[in-house]
Formats: structure tokens, C-alpha cells, sequence
């Protein structure tokens, strides 16, 4: 026994390289499903447990891609509600007085209708899912948005590909490498002549 936090017992922690930093859609982060942990109920009081993806990745970590609908600034943190064309999440930042002026200048840039990219935690409280933001930031071109959504394909993919071969199983394209155009985008390859 005894007192402190030494003789209590305390949640495991997740170990550093199960916590990927996972490329994902609003949709997904929603979609996700939900187990209990220590007895406790989906979607409950508590953090609702383990979130996992379709493709049995589990989901702690995120990182997206979207437009701000809109941003409420409070005096400790501020609430975005950001929307990628697949969903609308409420993604919350914390606020430090003490912040550098650069990281509080990224953070003026992240107004209504500006594509941002978001890293940080899903939470769920009481059945609602939400963000704890480690970083929202603007982002610098439009490329940024479709790098990360075929991020999201690919990573999806692999893991699909490693779930039948044990994790970390290899990944094998579904059309070798060296395959011509044609086969890669269909049709309407260049010809040699």
C-alpha cells in the first residue's frame, strides 16, 4: 500500500512504437471503432478505450488535412471545427502566454476557410470524438492536401497488405514496379515507336 501514486494502480502506457503518428480522413478518425478498456463501456464517461481503423490499425495519433470552418479563441485554448470533405471534427489546441512569436503567428494564419494540417491525440468523451491538436498549421501549397491524401491510401493499403502476412509483414505492390503506364493508369499510355 502506502501513499503516493507508487501503490496505485495506474493505466498501462502504450509502448513508443505502438503510438504511430497515423495519416488519416476526418471520416476515418469518426468511423473508427471502439473498445473498452479496464471493464469500462464504449463511448462512455471515460476515454471510451482502444480506437481502431477498419484496416486494424490502432488510431491514437493523427495527422489531417482540412478547411477551418470555423475558430473560437478562448483564454487557454482555442476550438477549430475542421471539415476535409469526408467529415467535420472539433479539434482543440491549447493556448501557452508563453509561446514563442512564431508559433503564435502560425497560429493567427488558421482562420475560417484556410486549409490547415493537423497532428495530434483523438480523444472520446461521452461518445463524441475530438482532437487535442499538438500543431495546426496552414498549409504551404495545395500539393500539401494531395500528398496527404494519397499518404492516406498508402498507408491504408499497407497496412492491409501486412494484416495477411503478420505485422510488418512486406508490402507487394498490386502491379510491379516495372510495369509499363498502361498498366499503372490504364489505357492511353505514351507509344514508342
Amino acid at each position: 500500500g502506502g501513499g503516493g501514486g507508487y501503490g496505485t494502480p495506474q493505466k498501462e502506457r502504450k509502448k513508443y512504437d505502438e503510438q504511430t503518428l497515423t495519416p488519416c480522413t476526418i471520416r476515418m478518425i469518426l468511423n473508427a471503432d471502439s473498445a473498452p478498456t479496464d471493464g469500462g463501456t464504449p463511448g462512455g464517461g471515460g476515454d471510451g478505450g482502444t480506437l481502431t481503423l477498419k484496416d486494424g490499425r490502432d488510431l491514437t495519433n493523427v495527422k489531417f488535412v482540412g478547411a477551418v470552418r470555423s475558430a473560437e479563441e478562448q483564454s487557454t485554448n482555442i476550438v477549430f471545427l475542421i471539415e476535409d470533405g469526408t467529415g467535420l471534427v472539433e479539434v482543440k489546441q491549447w493556448v501557452d502566454v508563453n509561446d514563442p512569436p512564431a508559433v503564435t503567428e502560425m497560429r493567427l494564419q488558421c482562420t475560417e476557410n484556410v486549409y490547415v494540417r493537423v497532428i495530434g491525440m483523438v480523444k472520446e468523451f461521452q461518445g463524441a470524438r475530438s482532437v487535442v491538436a499538438t500543431s495546426v498549421r496552414k498549409v504551404a501549397t495545395g500539393n500539401e492536401l494531395t500528398h496527404h491524401m494519397l499518404e492516406v491510401v498508402y498507408t491504408s493499403e499497407k497496412a492491409k497488405a501486412g494484416v495477411g502476412g503478420g505485422a510488418g509483414g512486406d508490402v507487394k505492390p498490386s502491379v510491379p514496379y516495372n510495369a509499363a503506364p498502361q498498366a499503372l493508369f490504364g489505357g492511353g499510355g505514351m507509344q514508342q515507336g
